[in-house]
C-alpha cells in the first residue's frame, strides 16, 4: 500500500507531462471533452477551451506540491521548487515540439497553483499547532 501511495507524485508528473508534450489539437480536444462534460456548455467556445487549461495547470500544481508534502514528506518550500522545476522543464520542452509553444502565462498559473498549496500547507499547519518552519 504505501509503495502505490508513493508513486501518487510519479504518475500525476507523468499526466502533467503527457498533456505538456502531445500535440495541440490532441490536447485542445481533451480539454474540449472534459469542459463539456464538466460545464454542459451548448456551444463550445475557444475561450473556454483557455479557462479549461489555465484551471488545469493551477490545480495540477497545487495538487503535485500537496502530494510531494503528503506522500514523500518533502518540505513544502523544496516541494514547490520542485513543482516549479518541473513546470519549467515542460515549457522549455514545447519549445522543441513544433505544434506546441512555450508560455510565460502557463508558468504564471503553474506558480499560482504551487502558491496556492503552499498557503494551504502553512494554513493546516498553524491550525493544527505545528511548529515547523520548513514552509
Amino acid at each position: 500500500m504505501l509503495f502505490r501511495k508513493a508513486l501518487l507524485p510519479i504518475l500525476l508528473v507523468v499526466v502533467l507531462a503527457l498533456f505538456s508534450l502531445l500535440p495541440e489539437k490532441i490536447v485542445a480536444n481533451i480539454y474540449s471533452s472534459v469542459g463539456r462534460l464538466l460545464f454542459s456548455f451548448d456551444v463550445w467556445h475557444k475561450s473556454y477551451t483557455q479557462l479549461v487549461s489555465n484551471g488545469g495547470h493551477l490545480f495540477g500544481y497545487m495538487v503535485l506540491v500537496l502530494l510531494f508534502c503528503a506522500v514523500w514528506r518533502i518540505r513544502s518550500w523544496q516541494s514547490g521548487l520542485i513543482a516549479m522545476l518541473v513546470a519549467s522543464i515542460f515549457e522549455i520542452a514545447q519549445l522543441f515540439i513544433p505544434s506546441r509553444q512555450a508560455s510565460f502565462q502557463d508558468l504564471g498559473f503553474d506558480a499560482l497553483g504551487v502558491g496556492f498549496a503552499l498557503l494551504i500547507v502553512l494554513l493546516m499547519r498553524t491550525k493544527n499547532g505545528s511548529s515547523r518552519s520548513d514552509v
